[in-house]
């Protein structure tokens, strides 16, 4: 890559310590631009080539993919893409960890909180965060980079904190338009085709005698 002038230069340098600052994976995420939807070595919008050993589960009609040797921190856990359910078009991107107290969460989410607004300061533009366990909010194009806390609920008063970092379309865009309507086209084929399946399962069984 060619830098011109002091400015390109000094920004190349001062990403290049923030690469070691942060384990070289969020490093990876910003030479490729947040701004196209990239993160942790994947992208916003494009389908995922899965295999037979491709791991995740389903979430409301999505497909959750667990990521096998995700690019991510090493504080970090996990890495989940959230998909359409016949295509596997990725509509969010999630690193996660989740921690037994409550201070080290925060400590991990205010670390986090710290760097990624000075990492992508020329990409992305702060929006009002500290509601509802959102971290940190940031604007970055067509595209919402956040970071958040999930903690236990009534339910699970035992349970676990969660942080995640995650990037998703931002709200009314065209991007975020344009999966939406591709998730939802997806999840009617895939209920229709289970309906279909039914049906000819029942007919096997026998179980619609005596309907016309």
């Amino acid at each position: 890559m060619i830098h011109q002038g002091l400015a390109a230069w000094r920004r190349a340098a001062w990403q290049a310590g923030c690469c070691i600052a942060l384990g070289g994976s969020v490093c990876t995420a910003a030479s490729a631009a947040v701004t196209d939807g990239d993160l942790f070595g994947h992208r916003l919008g494009t389908r995922l080539a899965t295999t037979p050993t491709t791991m995740g589960y389903w979430s409301q009609g999505r497909a959750v993919i667990i990521v096998d040797k995700p690019e991510i921190p090493p504080e970090f856990e996990k890495l989940e893409l959230l998909t359409t359910p016949k295509s596997y078009t990725i509509g969010n991107i999630y690193a996660s960890k989740s921690l037994p107290e409550r201070t080290a969460a925060f400590t991990l989410a205010e670390k986090y909180r710290d760097l990624l607004p000075t990492l992508y300061r020329e990409q992305c533009v702060r929006e009002r965060d500290g509601f509802g366990g959102v971290v940190l909010d940031m604007r970055c194009g067509q595209y919402q980079l956040t970071i958040q806390i999930y903690s236990p609920d009534r339910q699970n008063p035992n349970g676990l904190y969660t942080v995640q970092i995650g990037l998703t379309m931002a709200k009314e865009t065209r991007v975020g338009y344009d999966w939406q309507v591709l998730l939802d086209e997806e999840m009617d084929a895939v209920d229709k085709e289970g309906r279909q399946r039914r049906l000819e399962q029942a007919k096997k069984d026998r179980s619609l005698r005596g309907f016309p």
